[in-house]
């Protein structure tokens, strides 16, 4: 699950598209970067031991993509942010930063993860 990001052009227009292809989207920023948030929602285990989960993509606290799936609540989760570039004429910088919900926020009943700024 996941979502990966290109710029076919170089203007200030990157694609943003889930891994199995199946939906994309345009996401405006500079010539040189686009910043958006990502969210990884783990629900709590039915009795079976199964979690349902959501991984979204958003900006502005608007979500602009999601994919729901289950976990088994026995394997952890993990969370990967990778990135490459094989134009070697051109730079280019990721930068992550962990999140924590918002202190005023009710308490879920779901862990919530984020990446954003």
């Amino acid at each position: 699950h996941g979502i990966r990001f290109s710029q076919k052009e170089p203007n200030a227009i990157f694609l943003a598209e889930d891994l199995n292809g199946k939906h994309s989207l345009n996401i405006g920023g500079t010539t040189s970067s686009v910043s958006f948030d990502l969210e990884l929602m783990i629900g709590e285990a039915s009795k079976c031991g199964i979690s349902k989960c959501r991984f979204a993509l958003q900006r502005n606290m608007n979500t602009l993509m999601e994919e729901w799936f289950d976990s088994s609540a026995k394997v952890p989760l993990r969370f990967y942010v990778s990135s490459s570039y094989f134009d070697k004429n051109s730079s280019y910088t990721v930068s992550v930063q962990w999140l924590r919900p918002t202190e005023n926020q009710p308490q879920p009943v779901h862990h919530h993860y984020y990446i954003g700024q």
